[in-house]
């Protein structure tokens, strides 16, 4: 388990994100990343150089310093932060302490970081020097910056010496353990610094020299099988080599102003700070591109690993590491196209997938991704078929029903009509009837009226014929009265039908 000091750790992270990020300059001082206790003879991360890690966007260029004690690490580094970090040459500050004495300063790892220039974060390690004390634990600092590194400078002084030799071969050893056959593609890239270098050979350059020196297996000194294990994983391509002028005067680098008088040795730390520009950005050894949860997620399972004692967990630390990379750009990148339809889906598979693709270097995540993918893809676009039959199904009864609906009601509305009019009729039948009723009445009350009068009349007629003769006066009166009644029956004889 990885001893970090918790209770500071949201106190350091507060003061991190802070001091990173106000009027856009970097921290003043470099941070504390990793030591050993003496005590539990374990390794110990440290929270604020944990959470200053963790704050990183990518891309990340991370530059680390190793090799012996009193070679100048800190102070090389702290030249290349200021002019990294452009800062004016009369407000120059010390990143990483230093010293002036042959007592070392530098002891674990420590961290520096340069926001946003060129488009990327810059982190600076320094580690203790290699040939302080306990070579298992300096072997451990150094390697565990080696393995954070995407450029590693190596400090020497005057020349190539046999314990660098022996610490490159350890380092070359353990990875050749660790990752076997994994490809040195992206394992970091070797830059020798030699402080005050000496004379080479007539007709060899510096660079050639210092490369022949470490991985040519010709020299017969007894370490030609080293360099050829050396070779392996910092072949001759992946080595460069600076040169910076040696200083007798240490004193000097505590007064910029007189040192940035000295064109000899300025232009040299120019030269290195514009040759560590070159190393390449933080990478897995797959290849998938670092952001700072990832970077530190490799500082605490390295830490781990160490503490564990279990070399060989190392490069099951790279492949965890390199899941959890593909998982969290898998949640960034792909997750939320997922939601998605199938057309967008397949056209994110079309153009949009190249970013997973280029962020997550284990092919078979990435193939497994896109076949679940291409699977979901294909579900929604049955589904959707299905949706569609559905719809247009639901759609065509719904108008039908809408039809059915509007004949039922159309029917319902000439029903009433209908009834409304059979209504009417009716009563207008009973009104007629009514009517008829009462001129049938009516009639039946005169026929009844004249059958009296004619009666009455038949009646006088008998007693004018009994009282006259049989004269013409009363058959001509008999005629006229006869006249007069059809005359008065005349209109209403439709009403009374077939009744006399």
């Amino acid at each position: 388990m990885v001893v970090i000091k918790i209770s500071m750790f949201w106190a350091a992270f507060l003061f991190v994100i802070f001091s990173s990020h106000s009027n856009g300059l970097p921290s003043n001082k470099a941070v504390p990343l990793l030591s050993y206790n003496e005590i539990t003879k374990k390794f110990e991360l440290n929270s604020a150089g944990v959470a200053l890690i963790s704050s990183l966007a990518k891309p990340i260029q991370v530059t680390s310093a190793v090799g012996d004690a009193r070679v100048g690490k800190s102070t090389s580094l702290n030249m290349v932060h200021h002019l990294w970090n452009e800062t004016k040459d009369n407000n120059f500050k010390e990143i990483f302490e230093t010293g002036s004495t042959f007592v070392p300063v530098t002891r674990g790892v420590w961290i520096s970081v340069i926001h946003g220039k060129e488009r990327m974060e810059r982190v600076l390690l320094d580690v203790e020097g290699t040939d302080l004390g306990n070579d298992a634990v300096t072997d451990h600092l150094s390697i565990f910056t080696a393995l954070m590194s995407s450029g590693m400078t190596f400090f020497m002084k005057d020349a190539v010496k046999t314990h660098a030799i022996d610490f490159l071969y350890r380092v070359s050893r353990l990875s050749e353990h660790i990752f076997k056959d994994e490809a040195i593609k992206y394992f970091p890239r070797l830059r020798v610094v030699l402080r005050g270098a000496l004379d080479t050979p007539d007709g060899i350059r510096m660079d050639e020299y210092v490369k022949d020196a470490l991985i040519s297996p010709t020299w017969k000194d007894g370490s030609d099988d080293k360099r050829k294990a050396i070779g392996k994983h910092f072949p001759r391509d992946h080595i460069e080599v600076s040169t910076i002028e040696a200083l007798q005067n240490r004193k000097i680098f505590k007064n910029f102003d007189l040192l940035s008088k000295n064109a000899e040795y300025m232009l040299s730390i120019h030269q290195l700070a514009n040759d560590l520009n070159k190393f390449h950005i933080k990478k897995t050894l797959s290849g998938g591109m670092m952001d700072g949860a990832t970077l530190a997620e490799l500082a605490i399972k390295l830490t781990e690993t160490m503490n564990s004692g279990k070399w060989l967990d190392f490069g099951n630390v790279y492949l965890m590491v390199e899941k959890h990379l593909c998982d969290r750009r898998y949640k960034e990148i792909v997750q939320p196209q997922i939601g998605g339809n199938s057309t967008l889906i397949k056209r994110f598979l079309e153009v949009g997938f190249l970013k997973y693709e280029q962020e997550c270097a284990l092919k078979d995540y990435v193939n497994a991704t896109k076949s679940e993918l291409k699977r979901i893809a294909n579900m929604k676009e049955e589904l959707e078929e299905k949706q569609r039959k559905l719809e247009k199904e639901t759609k065509k009864r719904i108008e039908e029903e809408q039809k059915r609906i509007k004949a039922q009601e159309n029917f319902e509305q000439e029903k009433e009509k209908m009834e409304k009019e059979v209504d009417e009729a009716k009563k207008n039948s009973e009104n007629i009837q009514q009517e008829a009723n009462k001129w049938g009445e009516k009639y039946r009350a005169m026929n009844a009226e004249i059958e009296r009068l004619n009666n009455e009349v038949k009646r006088a007629y008998k007693e004018l014929e009994d009282m006259q003769d049989d004269g013409g006066f009363f058959g001509f009166l008999s005629s006229v009265v006869d006249t007069v009644i059809k005359i008065v029956l005349e209109p209403v004889r439709p009403l009374l039908g077939n009744n006399n």
